[in-house]
């Protein structure tokens, strides 16, 4: 649903649209929730830059969505850096 949402709004209000770009999140969002971490991870870098040139660095939306790619990049490399088990 975000998707087709997302795809949606591509088509008709283009692709650094502010609602658009909040489509984006939410399926970086979604994504992220489902485990789907370098899917995330690519729409969270997509809305954050999109943010960055619609709204600029200090907009609320530019620095949650930051905070949130942050969020997402720290928890992968905790995810790679677990160890797996006992290795004997």
């Amino acid at each position: 649903m975000h998707r087709r949402a997302l795809q949606y709004r591509e088509e008709v209000l283009g692709p650094e649209h502010p609602d658009t770009l909040h489509s984006v999140w939410s399926v970086a969002f979604f994504m992220k929730n489902n485990q789907k971490y370098d899917d995330a991870l690519a729409y969270y870098q997509r809305a954050c830059l999109g943010y960055k040139k619609v709204f600029g660095k200090g907009h609320p939306d530019t620095v949650e969505c930051m905070q949130q790619y942050s969020a997402l990049m720290e928890e992968m490399n905790q995810l790679e850096a677990e160890p797996l088990g006992p290795t004997e």
